[in-house]
């Protein structure tokens, strides 16, 4: 619905008859029962239904707009145009989309994506994204508000393809530069804060500068989806057409503006694309936006909001804006022939059309801090929210720990690759941990043609666990397989049985912990033994002795 951080992903309720009513839907601002966007379905397939508000249904406040009804083994999505007896006494339109999921196969070497994180541009094989996450960093005034440089001056960029072309950083430029920001030191009230505000503007230029020496293959850059200054020309021209608001204020401050209540409307996608398009000339390759999420829109005049019988406006969520700018995007990158691997920041709202012409989604904002990643992402939640098929898009999550005690850092990085790698999820950040348990999986092969992979949700998954409640990520080639398992229940003495046949793997068997090299214990059945921990992972390389 309108917001994030709130929407429910995971199973559909276990029952017979009525076994959800969108009137359970957290929201924010919409009148009544309506859910814009819902998807049902699995990995192999589902239905997503959206709309930018209930606009021409009749509706009814005991009666749910969308209800999932299970009849036996069917599941209907039933939506109640007409909820109640009413005349139509003159034409009226009902607008909603219907999308099957998955809306586009993976890229073809999916697996071995990396984005952002500067201990996997250094591993073999990779196709690595450099990321430049904040607008200070390609030389605005502001973190995540802008859409040009500094004065629109493209000089900066034009100095970073530099770096890039050659490797050689003008340390006399950066410093003139900086010199620039001036009017935003001197607004500092204590000599402290200007010293934090030039370090702040010299700490990111200085680390753009060392991202493009390192001469990156693809360069990917942050914009704010929903964020705009309002204190620049255009920003005051636009103001009632960029703003959410129906009535917005029309003073703001120097740099001031709005980091959540943009709807990129048709006016602002031609303000932002044209400047995409000079990135993209100099030196960008690719985009990053945050903040994709449903926001609620009262302007009636240029949005499909729409004022209620009450006299309250039932508003619109920028659905088919968002949509249409990532396409536009795509497009544009197509018809210069660069390479798309754009990236969105959903945080909790996997809406498919908007996710639809990216081909990187960024998720797990919703909850950081000390806990284990199983006790704040469960299986369910993973599977429909967080995997990225069904959007055909590569998957990754924020690295979000937070603890002082450095023990425990490292224990909850343990739990956090066994969660993200067994579901096939990667990470800007991480630490050695877990890009070290990356590089093993790729120096076995790991997203190369020839090595398969078996997830623990499909049918003929080839591997069993007992011992406790664990889940297993299988990659395989003729003679061997790599397995990682991952626990998500009390830890134990755990059984791992695979399926010799169905793996090819013939004869004996011989089991290593790849991650210490140790050999593990294997039956005469050819089950491999090891205990875990509560929540840990191993990573299991099994190799058949053929007689």
């Amino acid at each position: 619905t309108d917001g994030i951080r709130f929407n429910y992903a995971g199973v559909v309720p276990e029952g017979d008859g009525v076994v959800w009513r969108s009137s359970q839907a957290a929201r924010n601002s919409i009148i009544g029962s309506y859910v814009p966007y819902l998807w049902v379905g699995a990995e192999e397939r589902g239905l997503c239904v959206y709309g930018e508000n209930d606009a021409g249904w009749i509706t009814h406040p005991e009666v749910s707009c969308q209800e999932l009804v299970r009849r036996g083994d069917s599941l209907d999505l039933v939506l109640h145009l007409i909820a109640k007896p009413g005349s139509i006494s003159a034409p009226r339109t009902i607008t909603m989309a219907f999308q099957a999921t998955p809306v586009k196969p993976m890229p073809k070497d999916w697996r071995r994506w990396t984005f952002g994180a500067w201990r996997a541009a250094g591993i073999p094989g990779v196709r690595h994204v450099a990321f430049m996450g904040s607008c200070w960093y390609w030389g605005t005034e502001t973190p995540c508000l802008d859409w040009y440089p500094r004065g629109q001056d493209w000089t900066y960029f034009h100095k970073l393809a530099e770096t890039r072309r050659t490797g050689e950083v003008d340390k006399a430029f950066i410093e003139e530069w900086l010199k620039g920001f001036e009017h935003i030191y001197a607004s500092a009230k204590t000599p402290e804060k200007r010293k934090h505000l030039e370090k702040i503007f010299r700490n990111h230029t200085n680390a753009a500068f060392h991202t493009m020496k390192g001469r990156p293959k693809t360069l990917n850059i942050y914009t704010n989806g929903r964020g705009v200054r309002f204190d620049t020309p255009e920003g005051q021209t636009f103001l009632d057409e960029w703003h959410r608001d129906a009535y917005s204020k029309r003073d703001w401050p120097p740099r001031g503006g709005a980091a959540y209540d943009l709807d990129p409307v048709a006016s602002f996608r031609d303000y932002a694309m044209s400047h995409f398009r000079t990135m993209a000339e100099i030196m960008v390759d690719s985009f990053y936006w945050d903040d994709l999420f449903f926001q609620s829109n009262f302007d009636t005049i240029g949005t499909p909001a729409y004022v209620l019988p009450s006299g309250h406006i039932q508003p619109s969520m920028g659905l088919y804006n968002m949509r249409e700018w990532v396409h536009r995007t795509a497009r544009m990158q197509l018809e210069m022939g660069k390479p798309v691997r754009n990236i969105i920041h959903m945080t909790n709202t996997a809406i498919t059309p908007v996710l639809a012409f990216a081909q990187m989604n960024y998720t797990w904002e919703d909850k950081g801090g000390a806990a284990d990643f199983q006790d704040r992402f469960d299986r369910d939640y993973t599977r429909a929210e967080s995997i990225g098929l069904q959007q055909g898009n590569v998957p990754f999550a924020l690295w979000l720990v937070h603890t002082k005690d450095k023990a425990q850092a490292r224990w909850v990085e343990r739990t956090g690759t066994g969660c993200m790698l067994v579901h096939e999820i990667k990470t800007s950040g991480g630490g050695e941990t877990f890009w070290g348990i990356f590089r093993l999986m790729m120096e076995y092969g790991y997203g190369l043609p020839e090595v398969k992979v078996s997830q623990y949700w499909k049918k003929d998954h080839p591997a069993a666990l007992a011992g406790s409640d664990a889940v297993s990520l299988v990659m395989s080639k003729p003679g061997s397989a790599l397995i990682l398992v991952c626990d998500y229940g009390n830890g134990g003495d755990l059984k791992l049985t695979l399926d010799q046949g169905a793996l090819g793997l013939e004869g004996t068997l011989a089991a290593t912990d790849r991650e210490t090299n140790s050999r593990l214990r294997v039956t005469p059945n050819g089950t491999v033994q090891f205990p875990l921990k509560k929540h840990d992972f191993k990573l299991v390389l099994v190799e058949a002795n053929t007689p």
